[in-house]
């Protein structure tokens, strides 16, 4: 496992400690060592709150902006998934949609998506080229019913609010979460 935050990732000759660096020794009738390294990559996620905007007629989309980020010394590879989970009374997921910058999509969008079920973004796969940075910009459109409860965040809780989780697997297994406040806005005429 390689933390988020590694560092001598990059071989450095026949330096211990740098790169997926190992040595070998032979014993017996005959001796000798030997070292060999690797670089290492580290593909690390982040994903933003959302924005919300208003569509009319109590629907709205919440955008999140998830980067993926290779600080590793070698190419990465990683598939994102994406898992809505906002409240589970008086809000309808209709679709779930990206856009990329410098990535790649999987098959989008996805019409009427299960709240709590993950849903593939990436391709499969994605090659990331040290120091590179690939943005998904995720966007789920939903409507509110005036019924609705739960509708403000609470920390990294799910189903309060617009809470969303990204994750990667591949290179490195990670996830990160973003949430924002659901507006729900009733009108009451006596």
């Amino acid at each position: 496992t390689i933390a988020a935050n590694a560092s001598n990732l990059a071989c450095s000759g026949t330096t211990p400690n740098n790169g997926a660096f190992n040595s070998a020794s032979l014993t017996g009738n005959s001796s000798g060592t030997d070292t060999g390294c690797g670089p290492i990559p580290n593909v690390i996620i982040d994903k933003s709150d959302p924005t919300i905007a208003a569509l009319g007629g109590g629907q709205f989309r919440a955008t999140y902006l998830v980067t993926v980020t290779n600080t590793g010394a070698a190419t990465g590879v990683y598939t994102l998934t994406d898992t809505p989970n906002f409240p589970g009374t008086g809000v309808t997921l209709n679709q779930l949609d990206a856009t990329t910058t410098g990535g790649a999509l999987g098959t989008l969008p996805v019409n009427s998506p299960v709240n709590g079920a993950t849903q593939t973004i990436s391709a499969a796969g994605v090659n990331i080229a040290v120091g590179t940075s690939h943005t998904y910009s995720v966007k789920i459109t939903f409507t509110v019913a005036s019924n609705a409860t739960n509708l403000s965040c609470s920390g990294v809780t799910p189903n309060n609010g617009a809470f969303n989780s990204a994750s990667i697997t591949g290179t490195s297994s990670r996830s990160d979460t973003g949430c924002g406040p659901i507006p729900n806005v009733t009108i009451d005429k006596s």
